[in-house]
């Protein structure tokens, strides 16, 4: 009970902290009809989008674009709020994969994938089922799509301005560092870094004392 609790207080924080994407949902359509099979990070962040879209009357499957960034407990609440889920922390490979299958199986008519894991193996067979759309989140699930010839409409929002221009060229260096730092309880005090995500103009990029090599 209490860790139901504490996820609540996080829910509602995340909510409160997120005030776009609800007005966003909130001005969605009826769902009703939808089958929308998600392929993405399952974190905090998700909750009030996914179940926003519950609550239009979407059905939603959910799997993991990444097995090590799942939260159990986010999977959890939204699985108790009506989604289907075949998504947990550190899954194997072979249950990864699985899960791909399993939302193909479900005969979803849209995607939301982060890396094209769905899209990709929809494509290598040539049956597309159901799905009249889909949406990709990631420049590498881009670059996958980049030698097929779609077999539904596939809107690339990496390329909207608050994805790359915020996101993509700010949020990801922060947030790998912070976890580097968190991981490895080290600083950066004599140490060389090199990535296009910390190039210059990059909030932190002197920070902790390293030096910079920015490469594309």
């Amino acid at each position: 009970m209490n860790n139901k609790i504490s996820l609540a207080k996080e829910v509602a924080w995340a909510s409160q902290n997120m005030p776009r994407t609800l007005r966003q949902v909130a001005a969605l359509p009826d769902l009703s009809g939808v089958r929308l099979a998600c392929c993405m990070h399952l974190d905090m962040k998700m909750i009030p989008l996914v179940q926003g879209i519950l609550d239009k009357g979407a059905q939603v499957f959910l799997t993991t674009c990444n097995p090590t960034t799942v939260q159990d407990d986010v999977v959890a609440w939204l699985v108790e709020r009506g989604a289907e889920a075949c998504a947990w922390r550190n899954m194997s490979d072979a249950d990864w994969q699985q899960s791909w299958e399993k939302a193909i199986a479900w005969q979803p008519t849209h995607l939301c994938e982060m890396g094209a894991d769905i899209t990709t193996l929809l494509h290598q067979r040539g049956e597309f089922g159901n799905i009249v759309a889909g949406l990709e989140a990631t420049g590498s699930g881009v670059n996958r799509l980049g030698d097929i010839q779609p077999g539904y409409p596939i809107f690339n929002w990496d390329d909207l301005p608050v994805k790359e221009g915020l996101h993509n060229r700010h949020m990801v260096g922060l947030t790998a560092w912070h976890t580097f730092f968190q991981t490895t309880h080290l600083t950066l005090h004599e140490k060389k870094s090199a990535g296009d995500r910390l190039r210059p103009g990059r909030p932190g990029r002197r920070g902790g004392g390293k030096s910079l090599l920015a490469v594309r």
